[in-house]
């Protein structure tokens, strides 16, 4: 058998350092995910960002010129000509910095090379894929070995180009599972990505949203930053805010058995999972057995024994 790999010493790779688009939130060359439920700001920080990047203003909190360049927006849900492009224009962005693929013939894919290929030809700083869900033709969303090749190729195409990429990501509705566990889809998403910010309300009764950030692979995690939607869809920061993501998830003041059902048909919905699992998932969230069989119960979960251990499934 021909072996075609080599082994490489480390002392022969350059140590470079990590360049930030927005420190320490969204990185150059690498892929960040921004996830929350359904009307929780997540377009509108996403345009908000596309915005100063299209004009070079400083991003929030921060006094420092961004540097100028082109953004890739594609977004499957909401129309360019009635909804994009009527908020950048209210935000004020340069919209000949601003571009899409069209492509009347084939739904883009996460791994299309078409994105590599415009990426590189206009130079982009920055592409924002919106949501994931929409570029993952033919791939099952809750199959790791469907999802792995796609980030795979996509953070590829990061590091080869320093294009800042960002994943727009709804999140299911288990509502008390850990946070990085919430996105719609397969983990790894959010595996492959080195920064995941959540953007919510601070509370069902408050006009205010909050991105905080759940994961950062890089350097420590930034802090929470608040912000308003303006009737005209854009963004007026309102600087730090002392929250944190278990302070922002007690907002919602759901009952545990609630929560249990919520973990358990979340977990089985891509097929049947070891007892175990669903029982440490739940006492993670502080939920008792007692209340995890009770939730079993009430949703009608089916029960067998393979090699010895109890597997679960919906019925």
């Amino acid at each position: 058998m021909a072996i075609k790999t080599h082994l490489q010493p480390l002392s022969t790779i350059v140590v470079k350092p990590v360049d930030w688009l927005f420190y320490p939130y969204i990185p150059y060359g690498k892929v960040t995910v921004i996830q929350g439920d359904t009307c929780s700001g997540k377009t509108a920080l996403a345009l908000d960002i596309a915005m100063r990047v299209s004009r070079g203003l400083p991003m929030p909190e921060s006094d420092r010129p961004t540097s100028k360049g082109h953004v890739i927006y594609q977004n499957v849900e909401d129309g360019y000509a009635d909804t994009i492009k009527q908020r950048l224009d209210n935000a004020g962005a340069d919209c000949d910095c601003i571009s899409f693929i069209n492509d009347p013939d084939q739904a883009l894919r996460l791994d299309s090379p078409e994105l590599l290929y415009h990426v590189k030809e206009s130079s982009a700083k920055l592409l924002i894929i919106d949501p994931i869900q929409g570029f993952c033709a033919n791939r099952d969303m809750n199959r790791a070995n469907d999802i792995r090749p796609l980030m795979r190729s996509l953070s590829n195409m990061a590091d080869e180009t320093g294009c800042a990429v960002v994943l727009i990501g709804h999140m299911n509705k288990a509502a008390r599972m850990k946070m990085l566990y919430r996105g719609l889809g397969s983990i790894d998403f959010v595996s492959a990505a080195r920064s995941v910010l959540l953007v919510t309300r601070q509370s069902t009764e408050s006009s205010l949203r909050v991105m905080a950030q759940l994961k950062n692979n890089l350097t420590q995690q930034g802090e929470s930053l608040a912000f308003e939607i303006t009737d005209e869809g854009c963004i007026d920061w309102q600087g730090e805010i002392d929250t944190t993501v278990d302070n922002l998830l007690c907002g919602d003041k759901q009952s545990k058995g609630k929560m249990a059902c919520d973990i358990i048909t979340e977990l089985l919905k891509i097929g049947p999972v070891h007892s175990q699992a669903i029982f440490d998932a739940c006492s993670e969230m502080g939920i008792g057995k007692r209340t995890v069989n009770a939730a079993k119960q009430h949703l009608g979960i089916k029960t067998k024994r393979i090699c010895d251990q109890w597997v679960w499934e919906l019925p």
